[in-house]
């Protein structure tokens, strides 16, 4: 990880409570707290991805792969790795995500996707 990010961990997905046109589109909030700081991050997400993020927080298995766990297995299968997850920057209100393979390729990514693909494979973030 570079040293100019600062790790942190998935500490909880909640819904909003407040009833602004925003929270229509991204009803719940991803919190990240600071690895062994103070610090917290919040960002808006979708009920899809959040449902997706709960369930694999809580260690819930479903009868079948949900998305993400399609996803990492097919990244799994193919012989690469996730090897970190970077929130790169916040432009205009949107943060931005990419995701680091064990190969040294940087992808483009939603956050919450990435963050997703994290919390299924313990990938740090």
């Amino acid at each position: 990880m570079p040293a100019d990010m600062v790790p942190v961990t998935i500490s909880g997905v909640f819904k909003r409570t407040d009833s602004d046109a925003a929270a229509a589109e991204y009803p719940y909030i991803i919190t990240l707290a600071e690895t062994g700081g103070d610090r917290r991050m919040y960002a808006f997400i979708g009920h899809a991805e959040a449902t997706a993020l709960a369930l694999s927080l809580n260690g819930s298995e479903s009868p079948r792969p949900l998305t993400y766990q399609f996803t990492a297995a097919l990244l799994a299968a193919a012989g690469g790795q996730l090897r970190e997850i970077r929130i790169s920057h916040l432009t205009e209100g949107i943060f931005y995500a990419r995701a680091v393979l064990s190969t040294g390729a940087v992808i483009d990514a939603r956050p919450s996707d990435a963050l997703n693909l994290a919390a299924i494979s313990g990938t740090p973030v």
